[in-house]
């Protein structure tokens, strides 16, 4: 929620979203600028996951996605992907998957089913590695990662194919559910 907030207030033509755990090695905007010029239908992140992980299965494929500790994007590809609400912007992230995990894996489909690149650059930023919620005891850290992950299923479950796999389809699925690779939840390396 608080990216959504700092989305609909920002005034900038570019937005670069970063996570409190993150620290900068560098000039990461003008870094961000003077690449997103090469291909200003993007978002930019410092890390792109292209391999099935148990984060990322739907129909037994793989959704690529920019994890979501670092992006970048324009204000109008943020709108373009954005919830609206009466008229009204709301944000980028799907609030569903408040407070954590998952918003980045649905952000990336939403982008590729737009025809959006997702693309993994060495912006000058390190990430010191969910600190926020593997350090707070009382965040129900895997809880929440199975529910979400129930709930970024049931969202995408009509889609045959994720839309960033090559030769995807947005048809419904020939078989009555999705084939899922729900096991290892509680062996995530990573994100991958």
């Amino acid at each position: 929620r608080g990216n959504n907030l700092g989305i609909r207030t920002a005034r900038g033509a570019y937005l670069l979203l970063v996570n409190n755990d993150v620290l900068f090695d560098g000039n990461a905007i003008e870094y961000c600028l003077r690449r997103y010029q090469q291909n200003p239908r993007a978002i930019l992140g410092r890390k792109l996951i292209r391999r099935r992980g148990p984060w990322n299965s739907l129909n037994g494929r793989a959704v690529r996605y920019l994890e979501g500790w670092c992006l970048f994007a324009s204000a109008a590809i943020c709108r373009e992907l954005g919830f609206w609400r009466d008229s009204t912007f709301t944000g980028m992230f799907d609030e569903t998957f408040s407070p954590a995990f998952f918003e980045d894996i649905d952000l990336s489909l939403r982008a590729s089913l737009k025809q959006i690149a997702l693309r993994q650059l060495a912006i000058p930023v390190r990430h010191l590695g969910s600190r926020t919620t593997k350090m707070t005891p009382s965040f129900p850290y895997m809880r929440v990662i199975k529910e979400n992950h129930e709930k970024f299923v049931a969202k995408w479950k009509h889609l045959q194919a994720p839309a960033n796999e090559p030769g995807a389809s947005s048809r419904a699925p020939a078989c009555s559910g999705p084939r899922l690779m729900l096991g290892g939840l509680g062996a995530l390396r990573n994100g991958r």
